[in-house]
């Protein structure tokens, strides 16, 4: 984000929730792909599965466990 200089109030409210909304898209589609990988790692139970060895992760915002990193 930039500098608010300048503008009014309802301008910056608006940055701010374009912001919010922009990170809340952007967990959603990291929470989606993780449940694709454990999916495709036969287990649709599982939040995430590495892409590689297709072990459980707890961690959404991870695509491989720490072996396979």
């Amino acid at each position: 984000m930039g500098e608010y200089k300048g503008l009014n109030g309802a301008e910056v409210r608006y940055e701010m929730f374009e912001e919010q909304y922009n990170d809340e898209m952007e967990a959603e589609v990291r929470r989606l792909e993780a449940k694709n990988r454990a999916m495709a790692a036969g287990h649709p139970d599982w939040n995430n599965a590495c892409a590689v060895c297709r072990c459980e992760l707890t961690d959404v915002s991870v695509e491989r466990c720490g072996d396979c990193s």
